[in-house]
């Protein structure tokens, strides 16, 4: 039987599921599984997702609901590591305790599965997860790095401890947007005050990709509408209208999230040279072990 290291990462919204997959995508050579049927899976993620699906209908709820933390919105793979992406839709408590709770169930179905890789139960899979990773990728808003990552690890903490063995995260001292364990880990985005949101680090690449079409854009948006930058939410607004006016001609009409993952307005080496990507890429290919595929 295979064995796969698979990273669950817990995004706060579109935008991160977009950048992390174009990300992995474009700089290390992952490939998106579009594909796979619930059985080809590595075990348990095999037996959870039915499981979960299976529960969801079963108590009838709204078709609406289904997508909240029971499958994820990208799934990526480069041989024997498996991504799985996952969206909150924000960071509030309840959200979060959500994300837990899945998490819960993971971890408890991962111990069976590694105990017994030949039960029933798992459906005779023909890959087994042996190694499990989990990252958080949020924005810091107004309130600034520490607070996220307190408001994560008072939620997810004891649960890594417990099922991961890791210890608390330890703040990077060259990239305070990172804190890690040895196999969990948060990410988040903001400005170098340590503020603010994933646009404060996406418009310098646009800007650098096309400086014209950047400050005409700019200047489109700024004419159509009054905007406070000195607010973290105005600010992160006026962004990502920016970026939706540049990718209008590839994908009208789409939200900033395509925009970032499927046009160029930030090109290949505007992207791959940002130092927010860089410092990024580099976090993950140490914290996945994996090299960069260009």
């Amino acid at each position: 039987m295979q064995e796969v290291d698979v990273c669950i990462t817990f995004c706060e919204g579109a935008h991160d599921v977009a950048f992390l997959h174009r990300t992995l995508k474009s700089l290390f050579g992952f490939v998106e599984e579009t594909n796979w049927a619930f059985k080809d899976y590595p075990a348990p993620l095999n037996v959870q997702f039915q499981a979960t699906v299976a529960k969801h209908f079963s108590q009838d709820l709204s078709h609406t609901k289904l997508y909240d933390f029971l499958l994820p919105k990208k799934v990526l793979r480069r041989a024997d590591i498996v991504v799985l992406i996952f969206r909150t839709d924000g960071g509030d408590r309840a959200k979060l305790d959500r994300a837990r709770v899945y998490l819960e169930r993971f971890f408890k179905l991962l111990r069976k599965a590694q105990t017994f890789p030949d039960n029933p139960t798992v459906r005779n899979p023909t890959a087994c997860v042996s190694r499990a990773f989990v990252l958080f990728l949020y924005d810091a808003e107004g309130v600034g790095f520490k607070k996220v990552r307190e408001t994560l690890y008072s939620v997810f903490g004891a649960l890594l401890a417990d099922s991961l063995g890791d210890g608390g995260w330890v703040v990077d001292a060259h990239n305070p947007a990172l804190a890690r364990a040895e196999r969990s880990a948060v990410y988040i985005w903001g400005d170098d005050e340590g503020f603010g949101t994933l646009e404060d680090l996406l418009l310098p690449i646009h800007e650098e990709s096309d400086p014209e079409r950047f400050n005409a854009a700019k200047d489109c948006i700024d004419a159509l509408c009054s905007w406070d930058i000195a607010k973290i939410p105005q600010r992160a607004k006026r962004g990502k209208s920016i970026m939706c006016l540049l990718g209008q001609k590839k994908k009208p009409g789409s939200a900033h999230s395509v925009m970032i993952d499927q046009t160029k307005t930030m090109s290949d080496q505007a992207f791959a040279s940002s130092p927010a990507v860089v410092s990024f890429s580099a976090f993950l290919q140490d914290f996945l072990g994996v090299e960069q595929a260009v």
